[in-house]
């Protein structure tokens, strides 16, 4: 930063150690440009051109030598379709700032291009014209003459916003809203851009409240003016009403769909198809290796069993055997104990006899 008494380079302190100059005030001045400069390159970063040219302003007002904030100025007018007061912001900073200046590129570029700059001296002309037109009440003319400049002007925010302004006269409100919606792609924070959106709809919401069309009718139009789309019928060539041209385009059409369904639909296709495949296939495989494997467990279970089974039968065998033989030996205990109960009935009966004898002897002897 230089001294602006003596131009030399200054230091941290309020006093110019060249020229004893207090520059305090003039610190404080250049800082509040700097954040004016600042606070407009962020607006102009989110498209706020309306708002970052006036903080530029504010910057350029406050430090005339502020170069950086007076070439942003112009790249923020050269957008807003002002090519004009571009150029003279660029011109300014060019005279401050002979060497090493972005300025001096801006204007070569657009001096490079004669016809451009020979088109851009129309446009203003041509929106003079239309404001002319607009303030004697020609309209139609006034609109004309708009849609004229811009098309060689596309990004003229002031062409967009009058043309909006003529059709919201005439009622037309879809096409206004159409117009200003223009407007905002180009400055989206457009104050009177803005006011103007707010100004259409509400009157398209009291035309419709107006209209004593029904509920789905008014939903219909509202959805319509909402979205900008315009039934445009357009004009029909020559080529347009032959048959030949027609049967050509179908067959054209036809062709190419044939070209893009082989070329770029059916390989995708295959992929997609083969991926498939060989995923599937992937898990038939596991399917058939868990199946394998079960198989397998199944056996060893069925084996295990039927050597279980095998024991189980030996046991049964040895048992059967044992059983048998008990029977045996019970059988014959049997018939030891009976022959053993027969004996002693016959000794019994014996003497049972002798006792008889002995009776009948003493009877006699009596």
């Amino acid at each position: 930063m230089k001294c602006y008494n003596c131009g030399s380079e200054l230091t941290n302190y309020d006093i110019c150690p060249y020229c004893g100059a207090n520059v305090s005030a003039f610190n404080r001045i250049v800082k509040m440009s700097n954040t004016y400069y600042n606070m407009g390159l962020a607006k102009a970063s989110n498209r706020d051109l309306q708002g970052a040219a006036y903080m530029l302003r504010r910057s350029v007002k406050l430090y005339k030598n502020q170069i950086t904030a007076r070439n942003l100025l112009g790249l923020v007018y050269y957008e807003m379709g002002e090519t004009v007061q571009a150029l003279s912001e660029w011109v300014i900073s060019k005279y401050l700032q002979p060497d090493g200046n972005l300025a001096s590129y801006y204007i070569d570029t657009i001096q490079a291009n004669q016809n451009k700059l020979q088109a851009i001296n129309q446009t203003i002309s041509k929106f003079n014209v239309a404001l002319n037109y607009a303030k004697t009440d020609a309209e139609d003319m006034a609109i004309i003459q708009l849609k004229k400049v811009l098309v060689q002007n596309p990004n003229l925010v002031k062409g967009h916003q009058l043309l909006a302004l003529l059709y919201y006269h005439q009622g037309e409100y879809l096409k206004a809203r159409k117009a200003i919606k223009k407007a905002l792609s180009v400055d989206k924070c457009n104050t009177l851009s803005l006011k103007y959106m707010r100004e259409i709809d509400a009157a398209f919401d009291e035309k419709m409240r107006l209209s004593g069309k029904r509920r789905k009718e008014r939903k219909k139009e509202r959805e319509k003016y909402l979205s900008g789309d315009e039934v445009i019928i357009p004009k029909r060539s020559w080529y347009q009403n032959s048959g030949v041209a027609s049967m050509l385009c179908l067959m054209g059409g036809v062709l190419l769909g044939l070209l893009v369904t082989y070329f770029v639909v059916m390989p995708g296709r295959l992929t997609e198809q083969s991926e498939s495949y060989l995923s599937e296939q992937s898990d038939y495989n596991q399917q058939i290796l868990q199946l394998n494997t079960n198989i397998t467990l199944l056996t060893n279970e069925l084996e295990d069993s039927e050597a279980q089974v095998e024991s189980l039968q030996e046991q049964i065998g040895s048992l059967t055997e044992e059983l048998d033989q008990a029977k045996s030996d019970l059988e014959a205990a049997n018939e030891i104990i009976h022959e053993a109960g027969l004996d002693e009935e016959e000794t019994t009966e014996e003497g049972e006899t002798g006792e008889d004898d002995e009776e009948e002897t003493s009877e006699t002897e009596e």
